[in-house]
């Protein structure tokens, strides 16, 4: 539920309240040493946001509060309530030839205390069309329920992971096309690994590049991108130093092509992956893998729409965790009745 509106020319305030309810039941398992059944996750949100037109651009004010909750058959989880209490305030403008950005954020976990995060960001138009642009900012990501107490696979001594991430890009815009190059280095302290039993890394390095190019040519409409990346464990004197972080990708690359007509819309879509390692010091390999999307659109009437989706086209079987293979081929064919 959501109430917003104009204050004043220049303050505009929205508050927003929402309840989430999500069941999760584990009808058969594999285990022999536990019954996992019903898993229940409750999440109610508050949130009032305000928006401020100043001289130096719009300044941004939000509260919110976020509490969640889990339940399950049996003994309950060792912690199955927290409250997340956080205050954020930003600011975005614009000069002449200049952008700024600038966040901060202060949250209240009451399971893992205190934290401040923040980014600021700047741009500079270099010439008409090609901007550039600088980021700087920290995050902090507390586990899940599920990371720290899931029978038999989470970890109760996971503590949040701490990040610091850097970018520098270039975003070229001529008439329909828009092209973005991006180089970004983010460091994170306590990096939660994935699968079962999770672990925090001490040290995690992550860099790379993403080039990405959108264009809108009449009826057509094309969005590639390319993004290669380096998810290194940086922890120095460990076994697993300077290995690739379990189930990432490194190369990765995207290519959607769309085209509409009268009542008609046709589009594809084609993925590409390269390989990852399922295990921390990379013995485990999981090959890389393509997979190709359709999907049509018929406007039956005004408010009406006929549409058809196939997943994986061409049925192809991969893996992105070992042993768990991903769905084949999917064909779906929906209604939406969406009246104006």
């Amino acid at each position: 539920a959501q109430v917003a509106g104009q204050v004043t020319g220049s303050w505009r305030t929205a508050l927003k309240a929402s309840r989430s309810r999500d069941d999760f039941d584990t009808l058969a398992s594999a285990s022999t040493f536990t019954t996992l059944g019903p898993i229940g996750t409750t999440q109610p949100q508050l949130g009032w946001e305000h928006q401020i037109a100043t001289p130096l651009g719009t300044a941004l004010v939000l509260a919110e509060r976020v509490q969640q909750e889990v339940e399950r058959p049996g003994t309950p989880f060792a912690v199955s309530e927290r409250t997340v209490t956080g205050l954020a305030l930003g600011l975005n403008g614009e000069a002449g030839a200049h952008g700024w950005q600038a966040t901060v954020r202060r949250d209240r976990n009451s399971q893992f205390g205190n934290q401040t995060t923040g980014s600021l960001g700047y741009g500079y138009a270099l010439a008409p069309g090609l901007r550039a642009t600088a980021s700087f900012g920290t995050s902090f990501v507390a586990p899940s329920f599920n990371q720290l107490y899931f029978p038999g696979c989470g970890n109760p001594n996971l503590l949040p992971e701490e990040g610091r991430q850097r970018e520098l890009g270039l975003v070229w815009r001529n008439g329909p096309i828009t092209s973005r190059l991006v180089y970004f280095d983010n460091r994170i302290r306590g990096y939660i690994s994935s699968g079962p039993l999770p672990t925090n890394i001490p040290r995690v390095k992550v860099d790379g590049i993403s080039a990405s190019v959108d264009a809108v040519l009449g009826a057509w409409t094309l969005a590639g991108s390319i993004d290669s990346l380096q998810p290194i464990n940086a922890t120095e004197g460990t076994a697993n130093f300077g290995r690739i972080l379990p189930r990432r990708v490194q190369d990765s690359g995207r290519l959607a092509v769309d085209w509409s007509g009268g009542a008609f819309k046709l589009g594809g879509t084609l993925q590409a992956f390269g390989e990852r390692f399922d295990n921390a010091n990379n013995s485990t390999r999981l090959g890389g893998y393509a997979t190709l999307d359709l999907r049509a659109e018929w406007a039956l009437a005004r408010d009406w729409v006929l549409a058809a989706r196939l997943n994986n086209a061409f049925d192809k079987r991969y893996e992105t965790v070992f042993g768990y293979n991903q769905p084949g081929r999917e064909a779906f064919l929906s209604v939406r009745w969406a009246p104006r």
